[in-house]
């Protein structure tokens, strides 16, 4: 299946230094599944950056492949260190590890007066892409907070807004809605086919568990095109795996180690979450 705007996505995707993976507030697993596919796809082609929900997950979500690379805020996970400086005061910056300790040093020039340790200040930076991906959302104000601490970013990057619901608002510099589709997934198969970007196992275990769940097991508005996008993950190597039915209440909210690497390891290596690169 050839999709629209499929060139006008390559290009902002080949340009793009750093890219942020969004959905929605309470998502499902058509959402997540959909979100971290793409996530792991532009890992494997080395494209930097995250993916992200504004809302703790639970475990029904425990059968997606790499779910702890979600992350519930936008913050960079750069460590800045920042300090008052004088032009020229520095001669030169290196470091050295010594019994496990990383240690910055800041040799200061000749003359220049020493650096005060009240001065010195820690931060985390905020994310910084240059490309964001907006998954499953008929709107901005379902991405809750992600939307409302950070409306100026929407309008300062550019958007692909990629969504299934006859609803969408089509608020994305790129508009990829497909209404016939069964969901969010379905598109993403084609969306990396068209792209020519990895579909490997766990990929396709997650989209193809995003198309099982959005129709309830292939039994309602399962389309042809949910069973050709089914037909390319099982190809692909992907996997069934068992999920709440759409029926379902959601499931209480994970315990505090839940996202520790325990739940269906990878049949591929998967890029440890503190890392900054999409490997």
């Amino acid at each position: 299946m050839i999709l629209p705007n499929i060139n006008e996505i390559q290009t902002l995707l080949t340009n793009a230094q750093e890219v942020l993976i969004l959905t929605h507030e309470n998502p499902s697993q058509d959402s997540l599944g959909a979100s971290l596919a793409l996530f792991l796809s532009l890992s494997a082609s080395k494209k930097r950056g995250m993916v992200a929900c504004p809302t703790p997950l639970t475990v029904e979500f425990g059968n997606l492949v790499g779910i702890d690379k979600i992350n519930q805020n936008l913050s960079s996970k750069n460590f800045i260190i920042s300090l008052d400086y004088v032009e020229g005061a520095i001669e030169k910056v290196s470091y050295n590890i010594t019994n496990d300790k990383f240690n910055l040093v800041i040799e200061p020039r000749a003359g220049a007066p020493p650096f005060s340790p009240e001065k010195v200040h820690y931060s985390s930076g905020q994310a910084s892409p240059d490309l964001i991906f907006v998954l499953d959302s008929a709107n901005l104000e379902q991405l809750g907070k992600f939307y409302q601490d950070e409306k100026d970013l929407y309008s300062k990057v550019a958007t692909v807004n990629i969504d299934y619901h006859p609803n969408n608002s089509h608020f994305g510099k790129i508009n990829l809605i497909d209404p016939s589709a069964s969901s969010t997934s379905e598109i993403i198969v084609f969306l990396l086919q068209n792209l020519g970007l990895p579909l490997i196992e766990d990929i396709a275990t997650n989209l193809l568990v995003g198309i099982t769940f959005a129709t309830n097991n292939f039994s309602e508005s399962a389309g042809a095109g949910a069973f050709e996008a089914a037909a390319i993950c099982l190809k692909a190597g992907g996997k069934r795996r068992g999920m709440v039915s759409k029926k379902e209440e959601p499931g209480q909210e994970a315990p505090a180690d839940w996202l520790q690497p325990k739940i269906f390891k990878s049949s591929s290596s998967l890029p440890p979450k503190d890392e900054t690169t999409l490997l």
